[in-house]
């Protein structure tokens, strides 16, 4: 295989550049062991479905289906090991039923492009109704094959930053075009530098002759999913789905929906991280790598749950790339101006949001505290009531001109700053589509990049990574009690925080 990926936990991906006998073309064959369970669309399916749309940079399907009847048996098994108590232990080894986890995926330095660790129930099934054993931490795979016509190259061929940019425009434009199918819109929710590819194109130009352009292929659409209106969704659930490194910093923080926001987010990661493995920038090559596994594989705890990195906290928080201290990560122009105005818009969306949730705390605050004030007592008689004195102790004086700075009790509430118009205005360029391929557009046709500014692959190789751990407080609990804490019945699955990085 031309791919094949690493380590046992994952679907044991592996991808081949094969034969079509009938026309003697060259294909892409994906075999996979592809999650099982009621729902779940095939790949190639979803690819029918797009190609029927006219979603353009997406790859197109020639046949896909699953191989026999080879189905996995760890969860049989497991169940085997691990028999409820009772004298019905309730479980059927029959294959074809789908078996589901309450257990986040694992976090293990395996191989970053095999996505899909765990999936739990589908929505509107209840735990009391499943066919199978919802306590299982393994689940039911099936054997699948999938050929689609492209034959790509990785994202990390690129040749030049300006290159990447348009690569990464071309997979939002089919993002886009995905996401506003009139019939059944759909998002991808797995962006991330393995599926985002570089596919050659034969184009004319005005004068008629053909020319080879290198465009994008947003590939991997096994995890999309309808997006379905408010009124059909139902309860929210979880939804920490993705590959770990590209993740949005709020998806990584609560539970919450995947939107489009998240998705934009992604491919700014996607830029980011292959802009500073493989472009100039002003850290070192040993700098280069200890940053890139801090901000995009590390991750911190919080109440018994993975969380992003401190690095990528920080970043969407205070709007800037800071590497230790003082240190700033820059890029040759116009690489780094892009990076330091989407970076600015991010910053914005989290500083709106984070300012609307604490609004949303306060009135319900409110809510429940006059929802408990008891009853107000009788009044005092002005002869019981006690003597306080005016002054307390040393007598204290403002200095003349300081009368302003003297502040009420009322003074004494601790308020988020409104975030302001400019804020407010970026927050909204990164809830759609439009403005930012347009800025990339921007980008890419009206601005002078440099001719060689890559400088290939910049982690040495003689870098080790330090002990994994997290960069911040772990909770008080392990790690390894901390699976099914809050991710018992994440809906969609998790590719853990793995290695683009020598081991």
């Amino acid at each position: 295989p031309v791919f094949c990926a690493k380590g046992l936990i994952g679907r044991g991906t592996r991808g081949y550049v094969a034969l079509d006998c009938t026309n003697g073309h060259f294909v892409w064959l994906k075999d996979v062991w592809r999650a099982e369970y009621l729902l779940l669309e095939k790949e190639g399916d979803i690819l029918a479905e797009l190609r029927k749309a006219e979603v353009p940079f997406v790859p197109t399907v020639v046949c896909h289906g699953d191989i026999r009847e080879q189905t996995t048996l760890t969860s049989q098994v497991w169940e085997d090991k691990h028999p409820l108590p009772g004298p019905t232990p309730g479980t059927s080894h029959a294959f074809d039923q789908p078996r589901a986890s309450s257990s986040s995926s694992k976090r293990k330095w395996t191989d970053v492009e095999d996505s899909g660790v765990h999936v739990p129930p589908p929505k509107g099934l209840s735990g009391t109704h499943l066919p199978y054993r919802e306590d299982c931490p393994l689940r039911l795979h099936r054997h699948y094959r999938l050929v689609v016509e492209e034959v790509a190259k990785p994202l990390c061929e690129f040749e030049t930053g300006k290159q990447l940019v348009s690569i990464i425009k071309d997979c939002i434009l089919a993002h886009y075009k995905a996401a506003t199918i009139p019939e059944k819109p759909r998002l991808h929710r797995d962006v991330s530098g393995g599926n985002v590819l570089i596919y050659p194109r034969i184009f004319k130009a005005t004068n008629g002759k053909s020319y080879l352009k290198w465009t994008g292929l947003l590939a991997d659409w096994e995890m999309s999913k309808p997006i379905l209106p408010d009124s059909k969704r139902g309860p929210r659930q979880s939804e920490r789905v993705g590959t770990w490194q590209y993740m949005s910093v709020a998806l990584l923080s609560r539970d919450k929906n995947v939107e489009i926001s998240d998705e934009l987010e992604a491919f700014f990661y996607v830029l980011l991280y292959h802009a500073i493995r493989y472009l100039w920038s002003n850290l070192s090559d040993d700098t280069v790598a200890t940053y890139l596994d801090e901000f995009f594989n590390r991750y911190s705890g919080v109440n018994e749950t993975y969380c992003c990195s401190v690095s990528k906290l920080g970043a969407m928080q205070t709007g800037k790339l800071t590497v230790a201290g003082d240190l700033e990560l820059n890029f040759y122009k116009p690489m780094d101006d892009l990076v330091v105005t989407l970076l600015r818009w991010f910053q914005a969306k989290y500083t709106v949001s984070r300012h609307s949730r604490q609004l949303e705390d306060e009135e319900r605050q409110q809510e429940l505290a006059q929802a408990q004030i008891p009853p107000p007592p009788p009044p005092l008689d002005n002869a019981a009531s006690p003597t306080v004195p005016e002054d307390l102790g040393p007598s204290m004086k403002l200095d003349e001109g300081e009368e302003e700075l003297a502040c009420s009790a009322s003074d004494y509430v601790l308020r988020t700053n409104e975030p302001t118009k400019q804020e407010q205005d970026d927050a909204k360029r990164v809830q759609k589509h439009v403005f930012v391929y347009q800025l990339l557009d921007l980008f890419v046709r009206k601005t002078q990049w440099p001719a060689k500014d890559k400088m290939g692959d910049r982690i040495p190789k003689t870098w080790a990574r330090a002990s994994l751990g997290s960069t911040a407080l772990l909770a008080t609990k392990s790690a390894a009690s901390n699976k099914k804490a809050r991710i018992a019945h994440s809906e969609g699955c998790l590719t853990a925080p793995l290695s683009g990085l020598p081991q």
